[in-house]
């Protein structure tokens, strides 16, 4: 696991996917959306973390019902910065109904990267958060 410094929201991690996500011997590269603690919420087509508005998801997933979950201690809720085309916490949490371990233990996290986002809403949320 990554022991280097704190992981911060907001930060690009290099990490194995849970087992869940059937992919084997493969290193997932994703943003850091939230962390233990955190609560995420979707409602309406919109995601929120912490009841502050993170993206509109209407154009890739359809919510009928309203969302609501704590992130557990010891991991990680993750997102791509290209969500239509995204493996991501967000995609195995709509898709598999829950049924999969769509939030990434912190044991999983290999490394991180420095990568500036070219989304503009996951910077003002980032910038939010770690106010």
């Amino acid at each position: 696991s990554f022991k280097h410094r704190k992981i911060n929201v907001g930060d690009v991690v290099v990490f194995k996917p849970p087992k869940e996500w059937n992919k084997k011997d493969v290193l997932y590269i994703k943003r850091i959306i939230a962390k233990s603690g955190d609560e995420i919420k979707i409602e309406n087509d919109k995601l929120y973390v912490n009841d502050v508005f993170l993206k509109d998801i209407s154009n890739w997933y359809k919510t009928k019902t309203k969302i609501k979950f704590k992130i557990e201690d010891g991991f990680f809720f993750l997102m791509g910065d290209n969500t239509a085309e995204s493996a991501d916490s967000l995609y195995y949490m709509l898709n598999d109904n829950f049924r999969s371990d769509f939030l990434v233990p912190e044991k999983n996290i290999v490394s991180s990267v420095k990568l500036d986002s070219k989304d503009e809403e996951v910077d003002k949320y980032v910038k939010m958060y770690n106010k």
